[in-house]
């Protein structure tokens, strides 16, 4: 029903060049509120000491369609400024549509946006995409922006994708630009990928693109994906052209407490060598774990007691459970949903579990304590006779009930006078 974010903090500036250019302390919010199924509106504000810039949006579902639309004002100094847009999209097979209309007065700012920099004073888009049977999909993309002092810019693209197997695809992509400064400009993509299992993915590809096509190259790629949990990961590139020559190489390794790459890269004759570490500290269910970076949500999953037992996001495995029974999840979507499992062929058979998988909808930054109950099975085990009177009677086909802490235990009593009952506290 809600999303929302509050930020209070020190604006970075120079962010490429510069790694403590801290200046004005700002402010900024967003908040947005489901009011039904079909309706949701939000609100934005943000500022510094020189700057105040906000405004409200209205998301509304339509029979054929959605449509969103948003209008903004702000002061920096003594300049005013506005803007609003308005969209629709509308996502169905075989065709899906959409389009943006957005307007800025000269002088509107926000914290990224300075009221002396050029913008599109009028920006539109629009798509339409058709889906050609059960292998290809084309799109056509129309974008035109008239800015404030640079002028007026055109973009016209044609994208296609076709599925030619279960692990190849091909994309085509062509567009043809107009602007003052470039003049016309053509560009076109082809590539192909497959899909070499083990979450690797080959690539090679084709671009064209200057004022006559004139200029291209070509890059051949390899990928593997990290995986969800821990592992290794890599990327291999090489791009070769008239005006360019690059390799580039990385090799990656995410463990449990964080996440370590180098790479290598040789443009045009220039190297460049890099490194990195990066880990993050998650304090949750009265404990603090050492864990990867947490760039949205995370949680904890703890089966009491129980090490060695592999958990699960989503059908991946992410690790298994330390000498107390928690797994740390440093990788969980905020406001959707995660299905969190244990694989219960590492509960010893002296344990029963209760439930195996639990789905959990964190807030962003916000951590989720997922508790598989488990118990430890006790048996007791034996034969009941009653003596009355000085005679010994057999109790078969009874039954036996025993109150333990106010929860009432039973067994039934066979034939030969057994029952069987299963953890009985002590005394």
């Amino acid at each position: 029903v809600h999303e929302f974010s509050y930020n209070l903090g020190f604006r970075r500036d120079n962010v490429a060049t510069d790694s403590g250019d801290y200046h004005r302390l700002s402010f900024l919010a967003r908040h947005r509120y489901g009011v039904t199924d079909r309706l949701t509106v939000g609100g934005r504000l943000e500022g510094d000491t020189d700057l105040v810039s906000g405004g409200g949006s209205l998301t509304a579902r339509i029979p054929i369609g959605e449509i969103e639309l948003a209008v903004a004002g702000s002061r920096k100094g003594d300049d005013n400024g506005g803007a609003a847009s308005l969209g629709y999209t509308y996502v169905g097979r075989p065709v899906s549509l959409g389009g943006v209309v957005r307007v800025q007065s000269d002088h509107y700012a926000t914290l990224s946006l300075p009221a002396w920099a050029d913008r599109a004073n009028l920006e539109a888009q629009a798509f339409v995409g058709v889906q050609m049977g059960p292998r290809a999909n084309v799109t056509a993309q129309y974008a035109y922006a008239g800015f404030r002092d640079r002028g007026v810019e055109e973009r016209v693209a044609l994208l296609a994708s076709i599925r030619l197997t279960d692990r190849a695809n091909l994309f085509l992509n062509g567009a043809h630009s107009r602007s003052r400064l470039l003049g016309e400009t053509n560009e076109g993509f082809a590539g192909i990928s497959y899909f070499l299992g083990a979450a690797t993915t080959a690539t090679a590809s084709w671009e064209q693109h200057g004022r006559r096509g004139q200029d291209g190259f070509g890059t051949v790629e390899v990928q593997k994906s990290l995986p969800v949990g821990s592992g290794f990961g890599y990327r291999v590139r090489g791009t070769a052209g008239e005006d360019v020559q690059q390799g580039l190489a990385t090799a990656q390794y995410q463990g449990p407490w964080g996440r370590y790459e180098a790479g290598y890269e040789n443009t045009n004759g220039h190297d460049v060598i890099t490194a990195s570490v990066a880990g993050g500290l998650m304090a949750i269910g009265g404990s603090v774990f050492a864990t990867r970076p947490v760039y949205d949500s995370f949680g904890l999953i703890r089966v009491p007691g129980l090490a060695g037992v592999r958990g699960y996001v989503n059908n991946q495995e992410i690790g298994v459970t330390d000498a107390r029974g928690d797994l740390p999840v440093p990788n969980l979507l905020a406001y959707y949903g995660n299905r969190i499992a244990i694989a219960d062929t590492d509960v010893p058979l002296t344990h029963s579990v209760g439930a195996i998988e639990r789905t959990v909808s964190p807030g962003l930054r916000g951590g989720a304590l997922i508790a598989f109950p488990v118990q430890r099975v006790q048996s007791l085990s034996g034969r009941v006779v009653i003596e009355r009177a000085g005679a010994t009677h057999v109790p078969a086909y009874g039954d036996l009930r025993v109150e333990a802490g106010g929860a009432p235990l039973g067994s039934p009593i066979g034939r030969d006078r057994e029952v069987y009952l299963q953890n009985l506290p002590p005394g």
